[in-house]
């Protein structure tokens, strides 16, 4: 799988990109490269057909399916439709991600950087973890998780606590909507530029209560 990516329609005019672009160019290989936010990734012909998508694959809630005039998915996936491509993404081999989180203290070292706040998963922790065992761990991370893991990371404090000066946990993220630039940001009224479209709340506002309020409770 070809990931990450990190492009911006914005640069070339607005337009979306779209499978077609890119399928010439790798028709033996799933890719799926999200924009700058996380908020909308493109994939190609090949990655739609391992996670058997079509046409009459139905949307979901938090999530969008971008179609073309034909009512075929184009390769945009949207939020929360985002998941029905990366459920299907094989799981990179620990060196890969040891790799990874090198290259990555390396380069912000190299900008005069010694701390981050890292808002990611409990995979990212525990590469972490295994960097900081070794001796590896040449940046100051604050790992912060998901919000709707907050039960798991209460239970991992009250075992282990919060960790030392260079690994912390203890933070928690969710997601209420998208972004402005992926037209997922949720609004009252319709973006200038797409008057059908005003976004959406990726999840339901009474479960980010719920969560909020329980993880706030367990400290």
């Amino acid at each position: 799988w070809v990931l990450n990516g990190d492009w911006d329609h914005t640069n070339w005019g607005g337009e979306l990109p779209e499978a077609s672009w890119i399928d010439s160019i790798s028709a033996d290989y799933p890719v799926f490269v999200r924009r700058l936010d996380g908020h909308m990734a493109l994939a190609n012909s090949k990655a739609m057909e391992l996670s058997k998508i079509t046409a009459a694959t139905p949307d979901l809630n938090g999530g969008t399916i971008i179609r073309n005039h034909r009512g075929s998915p184009s390769g945009i996936f949207k939020d929360n439709a985002m998941g029905l491509i990366y459920q299907h993404v094989t799981e990179p081999a620990e060196e890969l991600k040891d790799r990874a989180l090198e290259a990555a203290m390396e380069y912000i070292a190299s900008n005069g950087i010694s701390s981050v706040q890292s808002m990611g998963s409990w995979d990212d922790l525990e590469v972490y973890r295994r960097a900081l065992k070794d001796g590896r761990l040449k940046t100051r991370i604050y790992a912060v998780v998901p919000l709707r893991s907050w039960k798991k990371l209460s239970q991992e404090i009250e075992k282990s606590g919060r960790g030392n000066s260079y690994l912390k946990i203890g933070g928690l993220k969710g997601f209420a909507d998208g972004s402005l630039g992926s037209h997922t940001a949720a609004f009252m009224k319709p973006f200038d530029d797409t008057p059908s479209d005003s976004g959406f709340l990726v999840s339901p506002m009474a479960k980010i209560y719920d969560e909020v309020l329980a993880a706030d409770k367990a400290g």
